[in-house]
């Protein structure tokens, strides 16, 4: 079932409509770690308590008819985002915005539009949760982050990174200017932006911190 096929409840709309303010404060995040790799921000809205932080992105993102896509729901959290925005829900190949709700596939990192040289900013821009599914391995990770806007390096940890996507921030910055840029969300809302520019070491740990 789609997006599209689903009807959502008055109270799940009202729980999504963010004010001008709650807008600029998601987008002004969603920014300043952008433009600060590897640095934490916190996602948060007066009125976004129960809003999936992983879905919080995309409502400060998406406008009229913008192409965006949800994975790891039943299609409900794709038909919120389409009446409360105004967004078009598309498939992952056409989306210019994209939430996983859970770790993404290598076939769907594949499909995700990157751009071209000439128009690198036609590239999708995602959004991973990092708070791991029953059944997910839920290793933690530590990052080491480098390169534009960073002096030096930093580390961060998150709760749970896939394999597949793992495996593509590890190859960074292989197609610059073309890729996309990645913000990793925990259940807090804690948000930590990768762009496409960046150069990531990865290493696994498990639940005490050890490697």
């Amino acid at each position: 079932m789609t997006g599209a096929q689903l009807e959502p409840s008055y109270a799940d709309l009202a729980a999504h409509v963010l004010g001008t303010d709650e807008i600029h404060a998601v987008f002004t995040t969603l920014l300043r770690t952008l433009s600060r790799p590897g640095t934490t921000g916190i996602l948060s809205a007066g009125s976004s308590g129960d809003v999936d932080p992983v879905v919080l992105p995309l409502l400060a993102l998406v406008g009229h008819l913008t192409p965006f896509a949800v994975v790891g729901d039943d299609g409900m959290a794709a038909a919120v985002l389409a009446r409360v925005t105004g967004g078009h829900e598309v498939a992952i190949a056409d989306a210019s915005y994209v939430a996983f709700l859970r770790q993404p596939t290598a076939a769907e990192i594949a499909d995700l539009r990157r751009g071209t040289a000439a128009a690198p900013e036609t590239a999708a821009q995602i959004v991973v949760g990092t708070a791991p599914l029953p059944g997910e391995d839920a290793r933690p990770a530590g990052l080491t982050v480098s390169g534009p806007g960073v002096d030096g390096s930093v580390a961060v940890r998150v709760p749970h990174l896939g394999t597949a996507i793992a495996d593509w921030l590890g190859a960074l910055p292989r197609e610059f200017p073309c890729g996309f840029d990645t913000w990793l969300v925990d259940r807090d809302g804690y948000v930590t932006a990768v762009p496409r520019s960046s150069s990531v070491t990865i290493a696994r740990t498990d639940q005490n911190g050890d490697s």
